[in-house]
C-alpha cells in the first residue's frame, strides 16, 4: 500500500510531473472516509477527461491537498461539501498551467484572513494549525511555479485555485 510512503521524502528519482485526476481519486480512497464521509461531509472530485500531466510531483501535490484537505474537513459541518475540480487548461501569465479548484460551502476563512490567508498566523481554531499549513502549502507550490488564490466569504464558503503549470520552463 502507498499509504505510509506518502509521509517520506520524495524519492530523487520521483518523477516531477503527476496525473491529477488519478491522485484525487487515490486521495478520496485514502482519506474520503476518515476526513469527510465519518463526518457526514460530502467530497465530490470533477476532473475533465484527458487531463495532461502536471508538472509537480506527485508527493509534493499531495502534501498541497492533504494541507487544504484537512483544512476543510476541520471547518465544515455535517450536510456541507467541497468539491474539487480539476480544469485542463487556464493560462496563467503566458504559460499552459492546470487548475485544481477547491470550493466549499463551509463558514468562510475570518476576515483578517482572506487578506492574506497565507501569511502563517494563528488562528482562532487552535493550534494554529491552519496558518502555518497553508504558508507550507504556498512554499511547496513555489518550488514548482505554482499558484494558490484563495477566496473567502462568511458563511459562504471558500474556493482556493491552485494554477500548476504543465511544463517546467527551462
Amino acid at each position: 500500500s502507498a499509504g505510509g510512503a506518502a509521509a517520506l521524502p520524495a524519492e530523487a528519482s520521483e518523477s516531477g510531473h503527476c496525473r491529477v485526476p488519478e491522485l484525487l481519486l487515490d486521495m478520496r480512497t485514502l482519506y474520503g472516509e476518515p476526513l469527510f464521509g465519518s463526518r457526514g461531509i460530502q467530497l465530490e472530485l470533477r476532473a475533465a477527461r484527458d487531463v495532461p500531466p502536471a508538472a509537480i510531483s506527485a508527493s509534493a501535490l499531495k502534501q498541497v491537498l492533504l494541507n487544504l484537505l484537512r483544512n476543510a474537513s476541520e471547518a465544515l459541518q455535517p450536510g456541507q461539501r467541497l468539491v474539487v475540480s480539476v480544469l485542463p487548461l487556464v493560462n496563467v501569465d503566458g504559460r499552459n498551467c492546470l487548475e485544481i479548484r477547491l470550493v466549499d460551502n463551509g463558514p468562510g476563512l475570518p476576515p483578517e484572513r482572506t487578506l492574506d490567508p497565507l501569511s502563517p498566523r494563528p488562528t482562532s481554531k487552535g493550534g494554529g494549525h491552519q496558518g502555518l499549513g497553508l504558508s507550507v502549502v504556498r512554499e511547496i507550490l513555489g518550488q514548482w511555479d505554482a499558484t494558490m488564490l484563495c477566496r473567502s466569504q462568511k458563511g459562504t464558503g471558500t474556493s482556493f485555485q491552485i494554477f500548476v503549470p504543465l511544463e517546467q520552463s527551462a
